[in-house]
Formats: structure tokens, sequence, C-alpha cells
């Protein structure tokens, strides 16, 4: 049986180290947000030292914390930016909901606000670098193609999504691909339609149009994974009928 921390480090995209610092700096924070009878139940079948983490961290105020206090506690604990804390949140918590059991954990998450559904969606976490890297091996590209390829889509993407849905989903996802769906400074509209897109693609990759086909679909494909079946239907709300064949 695969061990808690194999599955933070699996799901991170993290070394064993980084995997042990993730590991305690999102459950301490968690653990402040609930209450002790429910951080004993989590903290029950977890190894040691993760469930001491549970069983001793100190809650101060009654009302958890909102969720960017959430995640700016993690990313202050494990020194990381805001969007891999909440990558890292995601993928501890994902652990613990495969070694303490979904019901537990989601006891835990009806202590919290509604806004922490972020690190308790279904989607995988993605680590920092795997966005692409999980791109790439979904679609059987190259890492540079894959790069190309998921570029051009995200900034479509973000194009055409409403400024809230565009945040909404980056904050599921890992730094870079994040700022290409929401860039602080975008340096070209892409309000490309679907046939648009898939030319941009196989320009960008120097590949035939059924190949940038593919290549599209496996960007979106892992973004369905990494963003969970209710924020995607969210998303596909606001997209043409013409990009539904990127998203079956």
């Amino acid at each position: 049986m695969t061990g808690f921390l194999d599955i933070v480090a699996e799901r991170a995209d993290v070394s064993t180290p980084e995997a042990e610092d993730t590991a305690e700096a999102v459950l301490k924070t968690l653990s402040e947000g609930i209450s002790h009878g429910e951080a004993a139940d989590l903290a029950a079948p977890l190894p040691e030292p993760y469930a001491r983490v549970l069983r001793e961290t100190e809650r101060g105020r009654a009302e958890p914390p909102a969720f960017e206090e959430f995640v700016s506690r993690v990313g202050d604990r494990l020194d990381v930016s805001e969007h891999e804390a909440k990558a890292r949140s995601q993928a501890a918590v994902a652990a613990l909901s495969e070694t303490v059991g979904v019901e537990e954990v989601e006891d835990a998450r009806a202590q919290l606000p509604p806004e922490y559904e972020v690190v308790f969606e279904p989607g995988e976490a993605l680590g920092s670098e795997s966005f692409v890297e999980a791109v790439a091996d979904h679609g059987d590209l190259s890492r540079a193609h894959a790069r190309r390829a998921s570029e051009v889509v995200l900034a479509t993407l973000g194009e055409r999504l409403s400024k809230g849905e565009a945040e909404d989903v980056a904050e599921y996802l890992p730094e870079d691909a994040a700022e290409w769906l929401v860039p602080d400074e975008p340096a070209r509209a892409l309000d490309y339609d679907f046939d648009e897109l898939v030319a941009e693609v196989a320009n960008q990759e120097n590949v035939t149009r059924e190949l940038a086909i593919e290549h599209a679909e496996a960007v979106t494909d892992v973004l369905a994974d990494a963003v969970g079946e209710e924020e995607l239907d969210r998303m596909q709300a606001q997209l043409p009928e013409t990009y539904d064949p990127m998203f079956a």
C-alpha cells in the first residue's frame, strides 16, 4: 500500500524532503481551522509525526481562517508562491483522503468555508512543473510541443472566459500555466474561434491540423483532470459550442 508521504510526493511532484515539509505545513494549517475532535479523527489513521501535527496544533479563533489566509499561511510555511501553495495543499488533501477516507475528510471540509473547495476538489493536483509534462505524457508529445500547445490553448481560453471564471480555473493550476490563462499584461488578444485556435497551434508547432487538434485536446484533458467536473462545467458554459470537441 502506498504511504501517505509517497502520495503527497507523487501528487505534488516534489522530492521526499519537500513532501515532508508540505505534509506538515498543510496539516498544521488545516488543523487551525477545524475542531480538536475532527483533527483527532483525521490523525488516527496517519503515521507519526503527521498525526501529532494534527493533534497538537494550537487553535486560535473560534472561526476558521478565510481561504486566502489559509493559502498565505501554507505559502509562508513552505516559502512558495500562492499558486504553488494551492497546488501543494491539493496534493496533501488528496493524500489525506486516500489515507483516512473520503468520508472523514468531508467531515473536516464541512467545518470550513465554501471557498476551501479548491483544495478539496477531486481533480488531480498539479505541481509547479507538471502541467506541460502531463500534456506531453497524455498526448505523447515532446515537451517543447506540449509547452507551445499549452500556452496557445490556455491563453485563448483565458480570452474567451470571464475574468472571474478564468481566475477560478487558474487557482487549480501551477503558476506558469495560470499565467498563460490569466496573464498580468496580455501581449495580444487571442480571441480565436475553434478553427483559428487549431491553426495557431499548428503554426506554433509546425504540425498538421489533425495533430494540432490532438495536441489541443491533450491540453484540455489535463486541464479537466486538474479542475474537476464542476469547474469544468462552469468553464464550458462560457465557451462557444465549436469548442465542445476539445472537451469530449
